[in-house]
Order: C-alpha cells, then structure tokens, then sequence
C-alpha cells in the first residue's frame, strides 16, 4: 500500500486502509472518531474544538502508517496539532511526525524540548523524535538542555544519552565538559555518550582515563561511573595500538572482578527508585601487580607489557597478547581487584580461564560484558564452560532475583 499523490483520493480512506489486515484497529478507531475521509481525517487533527482524546487515537494510528502515507499530505494536520495543550494528542503528534522523520517539525519540537512547563514523558519523546528525525540543526539546544543546571535532571540525561546518537565530531567537546559536571548523572551518561559515538573520541582520553581510575560513583538507578568510562577508554587505545577487528571477530570489553559490576550491581544494590538496599561486602581480592607480571610472562612469553601511550592512570599494569592470532588487551585496574580484557570471544574465553586457574579457588570471580550481568568463573571451568554459563545466564532474565540466589557480596542481616 502507498499513499502517494496521485492514489489519495479522498473518499477512498477506509478503502485503502483495508488492502491490509492489519489495519483493522486503525479503522475501528476511524470509524468511532466518524471519520471516513481524508479531508476528514486532516480537519480532525487539526479541530482544537474537537475532544483531544480522539484526535490522540487518529494521530496515533497515523504513527503506525509512516511508512505508506504521503507526507506532504499528513505532515500539515500533525504540525497543527502540536499547538495543543493536550499532552497525550502531542505526545502522537511528535511521534508521528518523528516516524514520518518531517524536517518542517525539527524547530517546533525543538520549542517543546525547551518548555519545561510539559511533562517529562512529553519532552522525553520531543528529544527522542529530534533524533529520529536526525537534523544537527537540534543539537545547540539539546547541549544547551545539559548544561541547564534548574531543568529536571531527568531530561537532561536523556539529552546526553539521545544526543549521542547524531555521532557528531562537535559532541565530543561536550562530552569531555561533562565528565566533570558536579552531578554523577552527567557523568555517567556523558561516558555512555562516548561510548556510542562513531566518531574519533581521542581527545577525550585524558579526562576518561581519570573517570575511569577515580570515579567509583554510582548515580541513582545504574553502575559505577569508572566502569562506564572503561569501554571509550579502551576503544581509544585499541585504535591507537593499531589494532584490527572484523564482522566475524569482534572487540568486547570484559571486566573480571570479585565484585557486583555493571547491571549485576545495578540489580541488588542500586535498583532505581529504590536506592540501595543491600549491604555490600567490600572486595576479598587484592592482586600485587609484580606478582600478576610474572604470571603472564610465563604463559605468554612474547607479551608486550605497559604498551598504552600514555601510560593510563587507570591501570597499574596493561599488556598486549595474542591468542590463536587475535589480540587482546588488558589490564589491572588500580584499586587492584578488577581486571579489563578488550577482545574477541574466544580470546576472552581463553584469558578468563587461564586468570581463574591462578587465582584461589575459594575466591569468587565474575565475568562481566559492558551493561551486562554476571557470569561466574568457577574454579577449574573450561573456555567452553563458560560459554555454556553465559548462554544460560542470557536464557534466564529474572537470574538475579534475591529471592532465588544468595551472592557472596551481600551482607545477610536479620
């Protein structure tokens, strides 16, 4: 079905909507509002008289169509439509307007992400929609949204976090200023930003070494902010060292600790809006950085230690391996319990059970993907082993009940 201008023809709505199935609910809601025309679909829109709440369904089931209608035809109405003081009618209004991805909408949304008389739920989809729509033209006002220190914090997050997605170089800038904001939040997704960005992001390495080293913060509702910063961190000396990837072997980031990281740490002790509500036993595993050299000397006689220029404060020892073929990049972090592994899978794999294999058996250790959950290395697990525990942690989504499991961080109180 496409809805061009020459196939639009007015009486003809309910017709062609019915050359699909699918449609049915579209109709229904059509045919409730009495609306059987184009030109009365369009006047509905754009009826300020008229109950909001209709004119929400219709701009709703026009959403759904963006990739059939004509939007020299639809785009006018739904632009209307978003002068009204009816937060649900402009919610579809703006959604539809972003699946129909309309240039004309970029500078009137704009004006709703700015209003902080709306709804966080209205901006949120403003600021969504802008990026949808993908017109640079938004990003000085999402930038300035921020750094506006009276918004809600909320949307100022989400500004950050959606913005990143315009992989714009002049973001980079932004980002640095940001992971020295005073409110953890910016922090954090300042980090995420530089995280997602398709774009040279070297010139943030100085200020996303010191996050990454100093910056053990978890803002409400998510991780450590050090643990966010070490995936960009490790994407600039991966760049740096010269080294490759390709679609069949790709680069991870891997952390391997005693500890709660990531959404493990997010889950039992940081659960937003919650807040913590666990007792956290500090980490048991303490790993002297010469001891740790001379391990890895002797498995992998042709490593290359202390290689990442300039030297991170983030770690106390780096190194470089190859592993049937494919490198791998690592270090111990400097609180001295956690150590980062940049490379493909198997790679991992083959790293994470050597290192479990000299570390104490009776020492819990977890592995952990960027965002992702805990898998435990059990002393004397195999490359396969693992395997087979990561693909049965990502079956089970409600793996970290505390209802189900006991961890060893918690500390059990009556």
């Amino acid at each position: 079905m496409n809805f061009n201008k020459n196939t639009l023809q007015n009486a003809h709505l309910l017709q062609d909507l019915k050359r699909e199935a699918w449609t049915a609910d579209i109709i229904a809601a059509l045919k409730t509002a009495n609306v059987t025309t184009y030109e009365q679909l369009f006047s509905l829109i754009r009826d300020e008289q008229a109950d909001p709440q209709p004119r929400a369904d219709v701009c709703d089931e026009i959403r759904r169509l963006f990739n059939w209608i004509d939007k020299r035809r639809f785009v006018p109405p739904l632009l209307d439509a978003l002068k009204t003081s009816h937060e649900p009618l402009l919610q579809n209004a703006i959604q539809a307007l972003g699946n129909l991805e309309s240039k004309r909408a970029v500078t009137p949304i704009i004006n709703l992400v700015g209003n902080k008389t709306l709804s966080y739920d209205t901006r949120r989809f403003a600021i969504l929609v802008l990026v949808e729509i993908g017109d640079k033209n938004a990003i000085p006002s999402l930038v300035n949204i921020m750094f506006d220190s009276t918004d809600d914090i909320k949307i100022r997050e989400d500004a950050i976090e959606q913005t990143a997605w315009f992989f714009d170089s002049s973001l980079v800038k932004t980002y640095i200023q940001l992971l020295s904001d005073p409110e953890s939040d910016m922090r954090f997704w300042a980090a995420y930003g530089l995280t997602v960005m398709r774009t040279d992001i070297s010139a943030a390495l100085r200020e996303l070494d010191r996050v990454a080293a100093f910056d053990h913060v978890a803002p409400d509702g998510w991780w450590h902010i050090d643990r966010e910063a070490l995936d960009p961190l490790e994407n600039i000396y991966w760049q740096r060292l010269g080294l490759r990837e390709n679609e069949d072997s790709r680069k991870r980031i891997h952390v391997i600790s005693p500890a709660p990281e990531y959404s493990t740490f997010k889950w039992l002790f940081n659960r937003w809006p919650y807040g913590e509500y666990k007792k956290l036993k500090p980490p048991s595993l303490k790993v002297d950085h010469r001891w740790l050299t001379k391990k890895l000397r002797e498995e992998w006689p042709s490593i290359r230690l202390n290689i990442r220029k300039p030297r991170p404060q983030t770690y106390l020892l780096d190194w470089l391996i190859e592993i049937d073929g494919e490198p791998l990049i690592g270090g111990l972090h400097r609180e001295q319990y956690a150590v980062v592994i940049t490379g493909n899978l198997k790679a991992m794999r083959v790293f994470a059970t050597w290192y479990r294999s000299i570390i104490e058996p009776k020492q819990y250790l977890f592995l952990y993907e960027w965002a992702g959950l805990a898998t435990e290395l059990k002393s004397g697990m195999s490359e396969t082993g693992i395997e087979m525990e990561q693909a049965d942690r990502d079956k089970h989504t409600n793996a970290l009940d505390e209802r189900d499991i006991k961890y060893p961080w918690v500390i059990e109180t009556d």
